[in-house]
């Protein structure tokens, strides 16, 4: 539920926007170790992602870059209309495989301190879970 989009949530029809929505929730929590959306219950957690802004992530992460607060901040936007289409049109579309996607993602977030809290990362800059 909490990685559903706005759009889902409603019954509305969905496309690859809703994917990229999913992601920038992935991304946020990656990033922060939080949710960008709460709620104590579901319908208050859908309450929340359909009405609610998440925290900045500066408020999180003080030295984030620019292009991944653009980044996440347009993923998670509500409307499906105010998101990229494809992940191929996003700053990250320039990375090909899925690890090159990781791989940019890592390199956007390097100056972030606490990107790698309950992480670590492997010789060749990929993400292995602790």
């Amino acid at each position: 539920l909490a990685y559903m989009s706005p759009e889902q949530l409603k019954g509305s029809e969905v496309d690859s926007r809703a994917d990229i929505f999913s992601l920038g929730v992935v991304f946020y929590e990656m990033l922060t170790g939080k949710l960008p959306f709460k709620g104590d219950y579901e319908s208050a957690l859908m309450y929340s992602i359909v009405n609610d802004e998440p925290e900045p992530l500066e408020q999180h992460i003080p030295d984030v870059s620019s292009e991944l607060i653009h980044i996440v901040s347009r993923a998670l936007e509500k409307s499906p209309d105010d998101r990229e289409r494809t992940i191929a049109a996003t700053p990250l579309g320039r990375a090909g495989t899925a690890e090159e996607v990781a791989e940019a993602v890592l390199w956007l977030a390097s100056d972030a301190s606490s990107f790698v809290t309950g992480a670590q990362l492997d010789v060749n800059g990929g993400l292995l879970m602790a």
